[in-house]
């Protein structure tokens, strides 16, 4: 009868001990795993008005949390809101071939809600945050700056022809800051933009494209 190899059975316990570490160690998926991830839905309702004393295009963002959990708006040691700047825009020309910057803008909070269900398949219940003390988005959720609100617009002025649009879900990256609860920091600040190439021709908005930087989990 022959007998296992001495040096065998020490590979067999330095292969266990590895597959338990690997097991074991916790990893970027699972940190995720206990937060929200907040994305830009989608960007709609384009229109042209002369708010800023001239051509300024307005637009509507749907945010949603695509995460593992509710999120819950973070606030200061003295009760203020600690996540105030939501959005910035930055609008480009096209200009022979290049895109030139001609316009950016912060989009402050007013509040983060449960307005519209954005992805069904992760729902969990129905809308809980509101516009009062108790402020977020829920998993599935998606809250609404429609083009009316303060800051849902850039400056065209007198240019015509082709653009982009950049919107950056929390440009300053406050939901990243030391200190928070797991259910107020995004966890994935890599999947927070949106860009849509649009054209105006001085009478009307084409969209021609819109790029998000997620996948839809539905």
């Amino acid at each position: 009868m022959r007998t296992a190899k001495p040096w065998l059975f020490f590979v067999l316990f330095l292969t266990a001990i590895c597959l338990t570490e690997f097991m074991t160690t916790p990893s970027m998926v699972f940190a995720q795993g206990e937060s929200p991830d907040l994305v830009p839905w989608n960007m709609d309702r384009f229109r042209v008005t002369q708010r800023l004393g001239g051509p300024t295009l307005e637009y509507g963002n749907l945010t949603a949390n695509i995460g593992a959990v509710d999120y819950k708006r973070p606030r200061n040691p003295d009760g203020t809101w600690s996540f105030t700047v939501i959005y910035q825009y930055t609008l480009s020309v096209e200009q022979d071939g290049e895109w030139v910057q001609i316009d950016q803008r912060d989009k402050p909070i007013i509040c983060t809600i449960d307005m519209y269900t954005a992805a069904a398949c992760i729902q969990e219940h129905g809308r809980v945050f509101t516009c009062d003390a108790n402020q977020g988005i829920s998993r599935g959720w998606a809250d609404d700056y429609f083009p009316t609100l303060q800051g849902q617009w850039v400056f065209l002025g007198d240019y015509t022809g082709r653009f982009w649009l950049n919107g950056k879900l929390d440009p300053y990256q406050q939901l990243q800051a030391d200190g928070l609860p797991p259910e107020s920091v995004d966890a994935n600040p890599d999947n927070n933009d949106i860009d849509v190439i649009l054209t105006w021709d001085g009478s009307a908005v084409t969209v021609e494209e819109t790029i998000r930087s997620y996948d839809n989990p539905c």
